[in-house]
């Protein structure tokens, strides 16, 4: 799965502040925001989680609110 990295980097707090995510497939000329999607991935991988980082919690606090 192509996110799977963009998920590690999540979890690794690799990103500041995320807000939003965009997938973008250039060959077919669209682009989506797969903020819930991710978000939705995230939380089911908390159960093998013991620490998150701050910036990952409020960015599915915030992936909640939309």
């Amino acid at each position: 799965m192509k996110s799977d990295t963009l998920i590690n980097h999540l979890l690794d707090g690799e990103y500041i502040r995320p807000m939003r995510i965009v997938a973008f497939n250039t060959a077919k000329g669209w682009s989506r925001d797969v903020t819930a999607e991710i978000a939705d991935e995230l939380r089911g991988r908390f159960v093998e989680l013991h620490d998150v980082a701050q910036s990952l919690l409020e960015f599915l606090e915030r992936a909640a609110k939309r």
